[in-house]
């Protein structure tokens, strides 16, 4: 651990600063419409922070913390992870790019160690190294995501995934990149009544995301019936050059068993390595009943921290956890 004449040198390089250029290496969660989005839907302020040396422009860590109206630093309902990008001076020596992470990652523990925080704030899975949060008493826990690479083939996939997906081809469904958010929600509600949670996504919040971000960045997904009813939909998080987020989905009950799940997914992902994503984030595989769905699909299990203040009720949890075994509560990501 650095000692404090040091952490009092990195500190002082924190800084507030303009919002990141929209380079490829940003990703999605630094989009200006997906801001915007957080911003009006949740009541909050997208404040860019750049942690870094005195006098240096590298290395250093560029993030997005929201903001309330107390000026704590949260994570909203909408968002899967905290925006964040490290970028290292000029070097392929492994401890020089070891060095300089553990400086811009200690002023970020120190930053938020200086702030409230609301419930709890997962990391992107990129960030493997937290343990300058630990050492400044962050309570810190570990969630799983799935990775997908492109290229990808449904090659790499159980055999149930082409399976059940030429059984919804011959049933006649169809899965195709649309606009209407309409049938997205009819999706996400009959998941919600079936499933007994909120995605917390309105009908306006779907079309305000879209106007924001535009078509290219939120990218719609339907499945239909040959009759033309949505069967399944879905919404991701793009922007090329990068790994695009799945954002949310549903699936209307009576479809279920139908492959529609399996082929929209495929149509999804070959849609989006067409489009110049380098991959696909499932964001969450932690639920079990979801798991070994995403799994069926060979990526990679990748996991990522989720951070909150070290509190009795942190605590508390962390040790229930690990007696019982992680569970989350039903969420979004149910029918993901």
């Amino acid at each position: 651990m650095p000692e404090k004449s040091e952490i009092d040198e990195l500190t002082a390089g924190s800084h507030d600063a303009a919002r990141p250029p929209q380079a490829a290496e940003n990703g999605p969660l630094f989009l200006e419409g997906w801001l915007e989005f957080n911003e009006r839907r949740w009541g909050v302020t997208a404040t860019p922070q750049i942690y870094g040396l005195e006098n240096a422009t590298l290395p250093s860590l560029t993030t997005m913390l929201y903001l309330d109206a107390k000026r704590r630093v949260l994570q909203t309902p909408s968002s899967p992870y905290l925006p964040a990008v490290f970028r290292s001076s000029p070097t392929d020596a492994p401890y020089r790019l070891y060095r300089q992470w553990l400086q811009v990652i200690d002023l970020f523990a120190a930053d938020l160690s200086k702030r409230a925080i609301v419930r709890t704030i997962g990391l992107p899975p990129e960030i493997v190294d937290v343990r300058p949060l630990l050492w400044r008493r962050f309570s810190v826990s570990v969630r799983y995501t799935v990775y997908l690479n492109f290229p990808y083939s449904t090659a790499f996939a159980d055999h149930s995934v082409r399976k059940n997906a030429r059984k919804a081809t011959e049933a006649g469904y169809t899965s195709s990149r649309e606009m209407d958010v309409t049938a997205v929600y009819e999706c996400l509600k009959a998941t919600e009544a079936r499933q007994g949670f909120s995605h917390q996504i309105t009908h306006q919040d779907l079309e305000l995301i879209r106007n924001l971000m535009g078509d290219e960045h939120c990218r719609v997904y339907v499945a239909r019936t040959s009759r033309g009813e949505p069967a399944a939909a879905r919404v991701v998080l793009h922007q090329p050059g990068n790994r695009a987020i799945d954002w949310v989905a549903g699936t209307v009950g009576a479809h279920l068993r139908s492959g529609v799940t399996q082929q929209l997914i495929a149509c999804t992902l070959a849609d989006l390595e067409a489009a110049g994503a380098t991959g696909f984030d499932f964001a969450g595989a932690n639920h079990r009943n979801v798991a070994a769905a995403k799994a069926s699909w060979g990526g990679v299990l990748t996991p990522y921290y989720v951070v909150e203040a070290a509190t009795l009720r942190a605590a508390t949890r962390a040790l229930r956890d690990l007696a019982l075994g992680y569970m989350p509560r039903r969420s979004r990501e149910d029918e993901r």
